[in-house]
Parts: structure tokens; sequence; C-alpha cells
């Protein structure tokens, strides 16, 4: 039961990530943010190598009251406990609050807030079946 409702949990976030994607109408790859978008507050995980990042000027209709959002996609050998016990504790370090938590052996995911819900970043960490940890991190910023 327990393994069932992980994959419910792991399904569920990756089809509001896909459709994030898909619905996020001005998407544009490896262009620059606009400015003032930053990342200098979230930390990236040691060790870790960034596989793709995606700008999206209008994000999809799950965070409509934002402006910007960006994704990063990251893996590393380490575990989903590890990667998630450093996100937990760096983020607070840096202002982030966290609103909202899902835990598993394999997933994690995390909804942080800063700045009185004005900027918003969802944690994914999976483990994928090659023994490979997905950090997935979507930052929305610029509340209408």
């Amino acid at each position: 039961m327990r393994k069932l409702m992980t994959l419910a949990l792991v399904l569920v976030l990756a089809l509001s990530c896909l459709s994030l994607i898909a619905c996020g109408g001005g998407e544009k790859k490896d262009e620059a943010p606009p400015a003032g978008f930053t990342w200098a507050d979230i930390p990236i995980y040691s060790g870790a190598s960034q596989i793709e990042k995606i700008t999206t000027m209008h994000p999809g209709p799950e965070f409509k009251d934002f402006e910007n959002s960006e994704s990063r996609y990251y893996e590393t050998s380490d575990g989903v406990k590890k990667v998630a016990s450093f996100y937990k504790a760096e983020m607070l370090k840096r202002g982030w609050q966290d609103t909202m938590t899902m835990e598993s052996e394999e997933f994690c995911g995390i909804v942080w807030e800063k700045e009185d819900a004005d900027v918003v970043a969802v944690l994914t960490i999976g483990e994928a079946e090659d023994g490979v940890t997905n950090i997935i991190i979507v930052r929305y910023e610029g509340k209408k």
C-alpha cells in the first residue's frame, strides 16, 4: 500500500511538472530570465549535474498568479533522504518557509514560499530505476 501511495504521489507531481511545461505558453529554453529573476537564494546540491533548464514567461494554470518561472533539472548518485536533508536545512537558512512536504523512501516533494508567498519554489526529489536521484526545482515569481 505504501509503495502504491508513493507511486501515486510521484505520478501526480510528474504530471504537474509536465503540464507546467506543456501549458507554459511562452516557453523559452536556454534564454536568460527577466531582470531581477534570481537563483542566488536557492542552493544547488553539491555533486549534482544540471541536465536541463527551462524558462517560462507565463507559467501554466497551476501557478497562474505568477508571471515567470524557471525549472532546473539535476541528477546525483546520492540518495533521496540525503538530498532532502540538505534542502530542508539550506532552504531554511536562506529565508524560505516549508509550506507543504510529501515524503517516502523513494520520493520527496516540498513547496517553499518566501516574501509573503510572492516567490515560490517547488522541489521534487525522486529515485529513478537506474539508481540515479533526480532533483527538479521550479521557481515562480512576479506575482500578478
